[in-house]
């Protein structure tokens, strides 16, 4: 196949727009026009792509660069027309060889199906292919002019066109196609000899005819080349996408009882099974799984609502909201970056916001989660069972009689209301949280397997797992954590002769005391393997740990290790790493100063609330090596690499959680058993 580029305009002033935001920058479906352009002229096999932007408009220029890099931008310096502005790309294409296509950016409904015969007619031997329409009203547009052969012999523009030119009905789309050397050729001979002083790129057509060329034209749909110059043509646009969507999910099994009162965003999923009533908007980042019902009047953004679930009516699901299999969100009830387990209740008048709630559980009309004390935010966690009656949950300390330390009993049942985000300053008091008892390590009471949770059953089957993996004669780096100390208990009962070297002193404690030989990363040589649990398993085995605080000691022995497997219970598997808070180990000097520098980097990623510093008993948790933990509550963490990198750089950032093309293997324990995960 010939290679592809594309040259896309997006240089026009948009006044009729009435907008200080430039006309590309305009969205419909929730997505620019520029982005959608983009998006479609890579789904047509482009490899390269250039941006004609103006002087004017430094924003287009931001947005050209931030999604396709700066050699993609080409200024036309002054508005002399469609022809000189393509001429502006010359230069981004130098040594190109192939074909060049031509298109707008502020048409929104064009899609790839739409300019694949203008490839297709370059294909067949012709010099220049063009896209053309038959509008219902043809009064405004160039007029696409045939010889008796039936091919392009010139387009004429409206206020040149003559009474017998204006009654033609085939008018000029503005799209086109042609080899990279000879259109620019083509343009270079263009004039500006017309009614507005201007280069026209419809005059290479007869620059191309009178050179002996081919020019054919395919007829797209009127609605595909729509362009968006005012409000009501953006309005109309939307409209047009908007059915067309409806249209798709009405085919695919989505049930609508009111198709014509819901919107969708340009990346909405919905599968098959889903039902939607009336007047439903789904803003960009949402999906929903089949046997979901979304009653009528609610609003979803950045959401993923599990099979079985009922969101509304009257509801609204914000950025982060997880709602699980056959949980139900009810009228007046808002969740943001909530996860709320299988089969978990909130059915009236309810704000959920940083936080979880546990399976089955049931949150009583009129409860708020208020854990924002007005500098940081805090994660509100309500463990499995009933919750009833309670009106205020206070994520962390400074909320009232909610204290961090407090529990609030409420007839039969007790919780514990208030987490601050972060690992170990989230341990709740006593037992843990409801349904989780914690191990003896983490200050739970010893207790026989019958009592044990199913997240526990987990991690020891991981642990065993892992331990068979260790022989004779190994050097085995010793995790440190809840599901760490499972495996050096297994480890343990195997009686091999290793020697261990432990990322903690807890860990050390431990593994001495079942009789496992333990040095320091510095008396041995290269560790053999390291078993560690994680906090967080993303994609690529991508991990976050440090909920144990052994961040850095951890960090050593993993980068010194020949091979590492993490191990964890199913919970730990996310699709996207941020919900459990990022740990980042920092220098105790100056750590206020080094907390306000990361503040900075996680407002430059658009993510985080804010780290706040582990406590304990109303003290700084202290690393083995003597440094703080400060804790991040990210959301969403969407760039690992670069986030990692940017906390690096931070003069005190001693290490972080983001732990990175490090783990070989992660061995999940399940319901069903152990899994195996490869990157």
């Amino acid at each position: 196949m010939t290679a592809r580029a594309a040259v896309i305009l997006a240089a026009g002033q948009g006044t009729r727009m009435k907008s200080p935001l430039p006309k590309v920058l305009h969205k419909v479906g929730g997505r620019s026009h520029l982005d959608r352009m983009i998006d479609t002229v890579q789904a047509t096999g482009c490899e390269r792509i250039v941006v004609v932007v103006g002087t004017h408009s430094p924003a287009v220029r931001e947005a050209v660069e931030k999604r396709l890099g700066a050699e993609a931008v080409a200024v036309q310096t002054e508005p002399l027309g469609t022809a000189h502005a393509v001429l502006a790309a010359k230069g981004n294409l130098a040594g190109f060889d192939g074909d060049v296509l031509i298109t707008y950016a502020d048409a929104p409904l064009l899609m790839a199906e739409d300019l694949a015969p203008l490839f297709e007619l370059r294909a067949k031997g012709v010099d220049l292919a063009m896209l053309a329409f038959e509008p219902v009203d043809p009064l405004l547009y160039g007029r696409v002019i045939k010889g008796a052969d039936g091919h392009v012999i010139r387009i004429v523009e409206a206020r040149d066109a003559n009474d017998a030119e204006k009654a033609v009905r085939t008018c000029n789309a503005g799209m086109m196609a042609a080899d990279r050397e000879r259109l620019f050729g083509w343009l270079e001979q263009v004039g500006n000899d017309n009614a507005k002083g201007e280069y026209y790129l419809t005059d290479i057509v007869g620059v191309c005819v009178h050179e002996g060329g081919l020019v054919r034209a395919h007829i797209a749909p009127e609605n595909a080349v729509m362009g968006c110059d005012t409000p009501a043509q953006l309005a109309q646009a939307e409209a047009v996408w908007q059915q067309r969507r409806r249209n798709h999910f009405l085919a695919e099994g989505v049930a609508m009882l009111a198709p014509e009162t819901v919107h969708f965003a340009w990346d909405t999923q919905i599968e098959p099974g889903v039902t939607i009533e009336q007047f439903v908007v789904f803003a960009p980042g949402v999906k929903v799984e089949t046997g979901a019902v979304i009653r009528a009047f609610s609003h979803l953004e950045g959401a993923h609502v599990r099979s079985g679930a009922l969101i509304g009516p009257y509801a609204r699901l914000r950025p982060g909201a997880d709602i699980g299999e056959d949980a139900h969100i009810g009228n007046f009830v808002e969740v943001k970056n909530v996860t709320v387990g299988q089969g978990a209740k909130a059915n009236h008048l309810s704000y959920l916001g940083d936080g979880s709630v546990g399976a089955k559980a049931n949150i009583g009309a009129g409860t708020i989660f208020c854990n924002y004390d007005g500098f940081f935010k805090y994660r509100t966690e309500v463990g499995e069972g009933r919750l009833r009656r309670l009106q205020h949950l206070a994520g962390g300390a400074g909320a009232g009689r909610n204290r961090r330390d407090d529990r609030l009993r409420l007839g039969d049942h007790p919780q514990r209301t208030g987490r601050r985000v972060g690992p170990r300053a989230q341990q709740p008091v006593g037992q843990g949280r409801l349904g989780h008892r914690l191990p003896p390590e983490e200050g739970g009471r010893e207790g026989g397997e019958g009592e044990m949770s199913d997240a526990e059953s987990q991690k020891r089957a991981a642990g065993e797992a892992a331990a068979a993996l260790v022989e004779s004669g190994m050097v085995v780096g010793l995790g440190t954590g809840s599901t760490a100390a499972w495996f050096v208990r297994a480890l343990a009962a195997r009686g091999l002769d290793v020697v261990g070297v432990p990322t903690s002193q807890a860990t050390a404690d431990l593994a001495s005391s079942l009789g496992i030989k333990v040095a320091d990363l510095g008396e041995t040589r290269e560790i053999d393997l390291t078993v560690d649990g994680a906090d967080e398993i993303g994609p690529g085995l991508s991990l976050i740990k440090g909920g144990g605080a052994a961040l850095l000691r951890e960090k050593l022995v993993w980068e010194a290790s020949k091979r590492c497997v993490v191990i964890a219970d199913a919970a730990k598997v996310v699709g996207t790493l941020g919900r459990f808070a990022l740990p980042i180990e920092v220098v105790a000097f100056g750590h206020r100063t080094t907390s306000l520098r990361i503040c900075d980097v996680l407002a430059e990623f658009d993510i985080g609330i804010g780290p706040r510093l582990r406590e304990r008993d109303g003290q700084p948790v202290r690393t083995d090596g003597g440094n703080l933990i400060y804790d991040a509550a990210c959301g969403r963490i969407e760039e690992p690499a670069a986030l990692a990198a940017a906390l690096k750089s931070v003069t005190g950032v001693v290490d972080h959680g983001l732990f990175l093309d490090l783990a070989e293997q992660a061995l999940i324990g399940t319901a069903d058993g152990v899994r195996t995960l490869e990157p």
